[in-house]
């Protein structure tokens, strides 16, 4: 005897439609995040002239540009806030460039931002020359917005690519294309986000502490008796296997505030550079420091490794 199915052919099974929505609104979060990535990249710049006696400071996005006026003698200097952002000393105070905060200040971030309220500060004091000033996060929320977007994309691709079985190298072309262009992406994404060199200098009884990035360089230039002491600052965290372990962070400790050198999870290192700074700071006359850090070998090897990928990608979208 035969039985009628309960289950139409037809019919959408529940589940498929849950994990079509939820992959929806996953590309869908994707999509806006990248969207707002790219309206709300900016560029700010501050431009003081001796003659006429006048400041503007311009903010500028893809939407929308803001633009303010005042007088020299109004610009009463630059500091850094709580969340190391540098604030313009003006009534009312306007902020110039936007900072993280110190505790967790990655790269030489404190000391660019650091090295831009000097140049200011410095300008305040002795306006003899022009100020120009720029500071810009275009680059790296270009590239962010980018990625995502076309990462979001990819999916789409694939979908309609299965809807043509007759064309099947030209129907995945595509979507490959798109892979690639997303691997290239983010390859370009993490050179920018991590690349970054710091150097310490003393001797002579002066010391220079440098920041690189690669859209940034910031130079701070102190005597001995403006550096306090060099401590280090531990932070727990939790890595990929559920394990606790420690960071090691060496902070500056200066006159015009504490800076980030070095942040590792060995405590030898750490605690070797600490020593070098403070038998400086204690005996200027007779020691020195030599101290960089950078991970250039890091960042080529993974924008190395999206890069290769990428090109694998294109070259066999091309050859299906």
């Amino acid at each position: 005897m035969t039985h009628a199915s309960n289950h139409s052919p037809n019919r959408f099974p529940v589940r498929a439609i849950v994990q079509l929505a939820l992959v929806s609104l996953g590309l869908g979060i994707f999509f806006l995040v990248g969207i707002y990535s790219l309206l709300t990249a900016s560029q700010t710049t501050l431009t003081c002239h001796i003659e006429p006696q006048a400041c503007r400071l311009t903010r500028s996005t893809l939407i929308s540009r803001q633009e303010v006026d005042f007088a020299v003698t109004q610009l009463q200097g630059a500091y850094l806030n709580s969340a190391g952002s540098v604030m313009l000393r003006v009534q009312p105070e306007y902020q110039f460039s936007e900072g993280v905060y110190a505790a967790s200040a990655p790269y030489g971030q404190d000391i660019l931002q650091q090295a831009i309220a000097n140049k200011i500060n410095a300008f305040v004091e002795n306006p003899t020359t022009d100020l120009h000033l720029r500071v810009s996060n275009r680059l790296f929320k270009y590239v962010v917005g980018l990625t995502l977007i076309v990462t979001v994309g990819i999916f789409p691709a694939f979908l309609l690519s299965a809807r043509q079985p007759g064309r099947r190298g030209a129907s995945v072309r595509l979507p490959m294309v798109m892979v690639s262009l997303s691997l290239f992406l983010g390859g370009l994404l993490v050179v920018i986000a991590i690349n970054h060199r710091i150097e310490l200098r003393c001797a002579n009884q002066q010391c220079v502490l440098l920041a690189w990035r690669l859209q940034d360089q910031g130079t701070l230039v102190m005597t001995a008796e403006a550096l306090r002491a060099a401590r280090i600052r531990q932070e727990t965290y939790t890595n990929d296997e559920g394990d606790t372990q420690i960071l090691h962070q060496v902070v500056l400790a200066t006159d015009q505030g504490d800076f980030s050198l070095l942040a590792n999870a060995r405590a030898m290192p750490a605690i070797a550079l600490a020593e070098e700074v403070n038998r400086f700071i204690n005996h200027p006359a007779t020691n020195q420091v030599n101290f960089r850090t950078d991970n250039w070998l890091l960042t080529a090897a993974l924008g190395g490794v999206c890069g290769l990928l990428s090109g694998i990608t294109l070259w066999w979208a091309f050859r299906s």
